[in-house]
C-alpha cells in the first residue's frame, strides 16, 4: 500500500512538473519589421498618425502596424519615428511585397533599404496592452541586449517568464516581448546575439507604475545578456 502511494505521489508530481514545463515552452515566433522614418517639414507626429489610420488595408495586410516616437531615446532625429509592422512570419511579409497598393505617404519618408527583421515572442499570458481610454495609444520601453556566450534565446524567454510573473502577481497587465534579430545585422556582431526586450503598457500610467516598482540593478558581467538602459517611446496602433 505504501509502495502504491509512493508511485501515485511520484506520478502526480511528475505530471505537475510536466505541465509547468509545457507552460513555459516558447510559443511560435511572430515577425516584427522595424524601419526608421522621418516626418517631412510642415507636418507633426499626430498628423501622421491620424492620416495613417484612414488608409484601408489590402488582402495581404500585416497583423498590426505601430508608430513609435522616442521620448527618451539616444540620438533620435527630431520629428522622427519608428514604424513597427507585425506579421505572422516571413512568408506572410513576402506575400505583401509587390501587392501593397496603399498610397505613398506625402507626410513622411522611411529608410526602407535598412529595415530590420526580428523574430518576436510574447512572454507569458494575461497581457492587456493599449487598454487606456482611447484604446490605441500607450507607452513602450525597449532595451537593446547582446546575448552572452553559452546562453540561448530559450534561456532569455524563461528568464522573462520569471520576471513577468512577479509583476502579474501585483496586478500588472503590461505585455512583455522578446525579439531576436533575424535580418539586417550589424557588422562585427555575433549572429543571433542581438535582442530587444520590450514592455508595452496597459496604459501610460500603468507602465509608469511598473517602472517605478522595478529595482534598478547593474547587470553583472556573468549574466546571460549585456543590456543598455531602457528607452521610452510613445506608441500608437495605426492599423
Amino acid at each position: 500500500m505504501k509502495r502504491f502511494k509512493l508511485i501515485t505521489t511520484t506520478a502526480i508530481g511528475l505530471s505537475v512538473l510536466a505541465r509547468i514545463a509545457i507552460g513555459q515552452e516558447m510559443p511560435e515566433a511572430g515577425l516584427y519589421v522595424t524601419t526608421a522614418c522621418q516626418i517631412r517639414d510642415g507636418y507633426d507626429f499626430q498628423q501622421v498618425v491620424a492620416r495613417e489610420k484612414t488608409i484601408e488595408n489590402s488582402n495581404f495586410s500585416p497583423n498590426r502596424t505601430f508608430f513609435r516616437q522616442s521620448i527618451s531615446g539616444v540620438g533620435q532625429p527630431e520629428n522622427s519615428f519608428i514604424r513597427v509592422v507585425s506579421w505572422r512570419n516571413l512568408e506572410h511579409w513576402a506575400e505583401d511585397v509587390g501587392t501593397d497598393n496603399r498610397e505613398i505617404q506625402e507626410m513622411y519618408v522611411c529608410d526602407d533599404s535598412n529595415r530590420r527583421f526580428w523574430r518576436n515572442w510574447q512572454v507569458g499570458e494575461g497581457a492587456r496592452p493599449y487598454q487606456n481610454l482611447e484604446g490605441d495609444q500607450s507607452l513602450v520601453t525597449a532595451r537593446m541586449c547582446t546575448l552572452n556566450s553559452g546562453y540561448s534565446i530559450e534561456d532569455v524567454y524563461r528568464r522573462g517568464l520569471q520576471i513577468n510573473e512577479r509583476y502579474r502577481a501585483n496586478g500588472d497587465a503590461s505585455a512583455m516581448q522578446i525579439s531576436q534579430l533575424l535580418l539586417g545585422g550589424s557588422p562585427n556582431i555575433q549572429g543571433g546575439s542581438q535582442i530587444i526586450i520590450r514592455v508595452i503598457g496597459e496604459s501610460p500610467v500603468e507602465l509608469a507604475k511598473r517602472i517605478d516598482s522595478t529595482a534598478y540593478n547593474v547587470v553583472g558581467p556573468n549574466d546571460m545578456m549585456t543590456c543598455s538602459d531602457r528607452n521610452l517611446y510613445n506608441s500608437h496602433i495605426v492599423n
